[in-house]
């Protein structure tokens, strides 16, 4: 953590050590990550770059991936990180190889609206195309921990016709249930991307759950979107919940985890 604080000889070698031991393990693809870490320190762009440059020079995988220390404009982060320094997306840019792709989650950590405008105008601050890090559908913040997202992100589609260097969705804390959505986000960007977001959960559900519960599923889904466990009158969660329980299914059992609670919000997390 803050490798810059002891940008030393020693640490320097050990990380090299460390690139080498990863590819060796078959690891072609690797992210290097400065988030959730303080940022308000001077040169705080000039320093990661140097740390990158490092990195690129030695690693000898396929990519490499870097996420900022403020890899949004949300203003949170500078309010649990730090203010940024001036222009400091730019200026780690500017000094990071062509090659290297950027983590970005737009305007905000978790974006609900992410048009093409504002992806072309990153675009223009990075001088490459960011590669989006969607957190969508993921629900372990104080608020979305409560809800469970089963659809497929709305908007993306218009993102997906070259304006990204590569997209990545966060899941959420279930598995099994994160897969509903990100089957219809892989539908979005490879061969359906005009279907309604009723359609995409359709074709999302055939794939994914028992077809049994397939109906349940389509029923509740906006409840669970939308009006979340607090939004649920007394008795309701139980009674929803020993639908999905009847149901020897790992997607439905979590659903019905969840109505009863077993998923709780860890305080840790920063993103709501």
């Amino acid at each position: 953590m803050n490798v810059w604080n002891d940008w030393s000889g020693e640490t320097r070698n050990h990380l090299i050590a460390k690139l080498a031991d990863l590819h060796a393990c078959g690891c072609e693809v690797l992210s290097l990550q400065f988030d959730d870490m303080h940022g308000d320190v001077p040169h705080l762009a000039r320093l990661q770059a140097e740390i990158i440059a490092v990195v690129s020079e030695h690693w000898g995988g396929s990519r490499l991936i870097i996420c900022p220390t403020y890899y949004s404009d949300d203003p949170i982060l500078a309010a649990v990180f730090g203010d940024p320094p001036a222009t400091y997306l730019e200026d780690l840019a500017r000094g990071l190889p062509a090659q290297v792709d950027i983590f970005w989650t737009g305007p905000k950590v978790v974006s609900t609206l992410i048009d093409k405008d504002y992806i072309l105008e990153v675009t223009d601050r990075m001088g490459r195309r960011p590669l989006l890090w969607d957190n969508y559908p993921v629900n372990d913040g104080a608020r979305t921990s409560r809800h469970l997202f089963l659809k497929a992100a709305e908007g993306r589609e218009l993102l997906m016709n070259g304006q990204l260097a590569g997209y990545a969705a966060n899941p959420m804390l279930q598995p099994h249930l994160s897969q509903i959505p990100l089957r219809a986000l892989a539908a979005v960007v490879h061969d359906q991307p005009s279907r309604s977001s009723e359609e995409l959960l359709d074709f999302a559900l055939r794939d994914c759950v028992d077809p049994l519960s397939a109906p349940l599923f389509v029923r509740h889904a906006d409840d669970f979107a939308v009006r979340g466990l607090d939004g649920l009158v007394a008795g309701e969660a139980e009674q929803i919940g020993k639908a999905f329980g009847e149901f020897n299914d790992p997607h439905a059992t979590e659903v019905a985890r969840w109505l009863a609670g077993e998923f709780a919000f860890d305080p840790a997390c920063l993103t709501d």
